[in-house]
């Protein structure tokens, strides 16, 4: 019989963020509205988990972090670079929690985490006609989870 997950780790990490991050933004999960300011969490596929001989694994969660913003064709304009700032804020939050030790809950059977950004820039996703863009960049929890 399959190992039945009782813990909603999506839910926890989804809350954890929320509480986290600027209340400036309305945050969502793996559903951006493509509207001024809101953002997303999307869960990104990640590789299999090592498993030791005890029966625990080691881990990982991978999540993009996406945000809508206005884009300018005006080159004066500091709209754009004023997006890039807001999402390495958003990357420097994540550095602050691995450096304070404050990572989501997943449950008792759960511990060892560590939290990294995979990327040293945010990278923009796409852009719509109507002058929309999409800002994102990935984050990764890993912990180690017993049998």
């Amino acid at each position: 019989m399959a190992n039945i997950e009782t813990i909603n780790k999506d839910e926890i990490l989804f809350r954890w963020l929320v509480d986290g991050l600027s209340p400036a933004f309305p945050l969502t999960f793996e559903f951006l509205q493509m509207s001024e300011g809101w953002a997303a969490v999307a869960p990104i596929p990640s590789e299999a988990p090592g498993v030791f001989l005890d029966g625990s694994a080691e881990r990982q969660y991978d999540f993009m972090l996406q945000l809508a913003f206005a884009v300018s064709d005006d080159a004066d304009s500091p709209a754009n670079t004023r997006n890039l700032f807001s999402l390495r804020q958003w990357q420097d939050w994540i550095d602050e929690q691995e450096i304070a030790g404050n990572y989501p809950d997943f449950g008792a059977k759960c511990s060892c985490y560590e939290l990294i950004n995979l990327s040293i820039d945010p990278t923009m996703a796409g852009r719509q006609d109507d002058g929309l863009a999409k800002y994102q960049f990935p984050a990764r929890l890993i912990y180690l989870e017993d049998k």
